[in-house]
């Protein structure tokens, strides 16, 4: 596969691996609306079936965007093993991560402030429903947000770099 397919399928696994971060809370949370009008001994297994469809798009998304070009691995190094080029990328993409992930932060905890105290009327009740699915899906975002600049904006790391890197 050429530099710019495997380029173009990074980019294409960032941005399920995002949309499925978004999607997996929805999903839950119509689900749960959807199962409060049920009779207590159905069960909703079409809601079932979307939130493993989810599952399964984030699961695939990672092996294509961070798995098979070895960002997962390089952002997640040791620096002794890494050599200059790969600190100051691994560096670069690190900082601007973290400084989305900050911005990222700040917003969900006006998002829960607002929703906890009724600030933004009854619509927001998803809040109180999947907090604690989100506060887990911002732990996940926080190691893949720099793995996924790096697959956005690098060039796939040769197949002999990736092999060496995975003996290290």
């Amino acid at each position: 596969m050429d530099r710019s397919k495997q380029l173009m399928r990074q980019r294409l696994g960032v941005v399920g691996a995002f949309l499925g971060c978004v999607l997996l809370p929805t999903v839950i949370f119509f689900a749960e609306r959807a199962n409060d009008s049920l009779p207590r001994e159905s069960f909703p297994y079409g809601w079932l079936a979307g939130i493993l469809a989810v599952m399964a798009l984030l699961v695939y998304s990672h092996i294509v965007a961070f798995g098979l070009s070895g960002h997962w691995k390089l952002t997640h190094a040791r620096t002794d093993t890494l050599d200059e080029r790969e600190l100051q990328i691994t560096h670069r993409a690190t900082g601007q991560a973290y400084g989305i992930y900050a911005i990222m932060c700040l917003i969900m905890l006006y998002v829960f402030i607002a929703a906890r105290t009724d600030l933004l009327g009854p619509h927001m009740s998803f809040v109180r429903i999947t907090d604690k699915l989100l506060a887990f899906e911002l732990l996940y975002v926080a190691h893949i947000l720099p793995g996924a600049i790096l697959a956005w904006r690098e060039t796939p790391a040769p197949p002999e770099r990736v092999e060496s890197a995975e003996a290290v």
